[in-house]
Order: C-alpha cells, then sequence, then structure tokens
C-alpha cells in the first residue's frame, strides 16, 4: 500500500473484504483492526478515533482501519467479519430526526369474550390508522409490532420540520383512532388506547439484511428514550409525552402551566411535556423544568 492510505483504503483497493458501516469516519467501530505486529509503525490515534476507540473499551494494540495509516509494514487482524461485507456501499447514516413512539393498547370490552381473530383484525385497523397518519404527516415507518409503532421524520428541508411533522403525525394518529374506536367497540369489542411520544435527536439510520430481506432500522439514544415516552404519558394517565427538543424545535405553543417536568429515560434526564392534546404550532421559549 502507498504511504498516507489507510488500512481500510488498502483493503478495499486490493479486494479485501472489510466491514465498515459508518462509510470510513471514524463513527462505529466496525472496521477495528488488532495491531499483531509493527504497532511502533502506527503513529498514535487522533481525537476521533481515540474517542470510538474509548467508547468500546479498545486495548492499544487495536485499531480503527479508517484512521490506522503505518508508516512502515504491519500485520493486523480485522476483528469484525462478514460472509458477505458491504464493501464500499455505505449502510449506515447518521443524521438528525424527529421520532414519533406510539404505543398501543387493546381494552376488551366488559362482557366480551377476546377472540383471536377478532384481535387480529382490530390490531390491523389500528396500525393503518397510525400508519396512514404517520404517511399523511411526511413521515416513514420504521417498526411494527402487535404493541406499536416506530416512525421517524426527517429534517431535511429545515430545522424543525421533522419535529412539526412528527406533531402533526401525533394529531392525526389522535384523530383517526377515535374515529375508529366506537367502529371497533361495537365490531369487535375492542376499545383502542393509544400512547404516543414525540422525541428529536441524532440517530444511525440503516438496514438490516437477512438473505435477501431487508428492514429498516433506527438506533441512538434518541430512540430509545423515545421508546420509553409513552409508558410516561400512560403512567401519568396521559395520551401524549412530548420532549422539550421537539416542542422548540417545532416552535409548539405549550400553556404557560404546562405540566413540564423531567423524567430520567435511558440514563439521562429528559423534560418532558406530558398532555391529552398535542400543542399547536407557532414559537415559544424553550421549556425549563
Amino acid at each position: 500500500m502507498p504511504r498516507g492510505w489507510t488500512v481500510l483504503e488498502a483493503s478495499r483497493s486490493h479486494g479485501i473484504p472489510h466491514t465498515s458501516v459508518c462509510g470510513g469516519r471514524a463513527r462505529c467501530s466496525t472496521c477495528r483492526v488488532r495491531v499483531t505486529a509493527g504497532l511502533a509503525a502506527c503513529e498514535p490515534p487522533g481525537d476521533d478515533e481515540a474517542r470510538t476507540l474509548e467508547r468500546v473499551g479498545a486495548p492499544a494494540d487495536v485499531r480503527l482501519a479508517c484512521r490506522l495509516r503505518p508508516v512502515d509494514s504491519v500485520s493486523l487482524v480485522p476483528l469484525v467479519t462478514l460472509d458477505d461485507p458491504p464493501g464500499d456501499r455505505e449502510v449506515a447514516v447518521e443524521r438528525r430526526v424527529a421520532i414519533l413512539a406510539a404505543s398501543v393498547v387493546e381494552h376488551v370490552a366488559t362482557g366480551r369474550r377476546s377472540l383471536p381473530h377478532d384481535m387480529l383484525f382490530a390490531m390491523n385497523r389500528m396500525a393503518e390508522a397510525i400508519g396512514e397518519a404517520v404517511l399523511e404527516a411526511g413521515g416513514e415507518v420504521v417498526e411494527f409490532t402487535g404493541e406499536g409503532v416506530l416512525a421517524v421524520f426527517a429534517t431535511d428541508d429545515g430545522p424543525g420540520a421533522g419535529a412539526a411533522r412528527a406533531l402533526a403525525a401525533a394529531r392525526g394518529i389522535d384523530r383517526r383512532i377515535a374515529l375508529l374506536a366506537a367502529g371497533l367497540a361495537r365490531e369487535c369489542g375492542v376499545e383502542p388506547l393509544v400512547h404516543v411520544g414525540v422525541h428529536s435527536g441524532v440517530v444511525v439510520q440503516g438496514a438490516i439484511d437477512f438473505r435477501g430481506r431487508r428492514s429498516r432500522a433506527v438506533v441512538g439514544r434518541a430512540v430509545d428514550a423515545a421508546r420509553l415516552l409513552p409508558e410516561a404519558a400512560r403512567s401519568a394517565g396521559r395520551r401524549f409525552a412530548i420532549s422539550a427538543s421537539a416542542l422548540d424545535e417545532a416552535g409548539a405553543v405549550a400553556p404557560a402551566a404546562g405540566p413540564a417536568r423531567v423524567l430520567a429515560l435511558g440514563g439521562a434526564d429528559l423534560a418532558v411535556w406530558i398532555a391529552d392534546a398535542v400543542p399547536d404550532d407557532g414559537r415559544v421559549e424553550p421549556l425549563r423544568a
């Protein structure tokens, strides 16, 4: 390899499989290698590499291939391997988004037996209602289970756009579930209840591949916090839990006496507004709890 090349550049230029999920930006640790000989020929890690190595607890002989530029001969072993590595294709993108998490509860009406087929019918109707509200607001559903939905809203067309769309989707979910509830109670004896959380933050978006099948994936601390918001709303006996950061980015107007509170979510304190209605659009000062 020419002097000045990174190990990752050398691997790819010679057709040697080498995993790198973040595209060679020192934002992940999947390209890391163990230097088995010639460690003295490796200059110390820069700030970006050092931070990533520290986060994964890497020993001194482990480096990131996307940052390691040997000045002499070295021997090394890749530590993360795949049967079919992604090669030069970037499979993960870091971006700021708004996140909507909806938790679905199906109460069976008193005096009615819960029939599996009826429950499945009700779950599908609720999924349609939530999904349509997300799509109508310009979001993307990335996960759906019988217990809830996770959706993201991009901020590509300006700061706050994603959060504003997520709040619009939350309003849409509220309207659609309200219209659906009477019919489901009459037809299936199921009373739907949906709790919605909205948050914003930096996530990593990518894909999960298995035998030719691909599904979207969104991960990060912001996602972990958003997943906990519906339960925070449910515990408070309310329908919505919206983080102060999402409210501020969207320019949403919260009542001056609104119940802003600090919740310990995902190992960090998060200022959250909990209510039975989604606030209107407009600009306000960030909430302080």
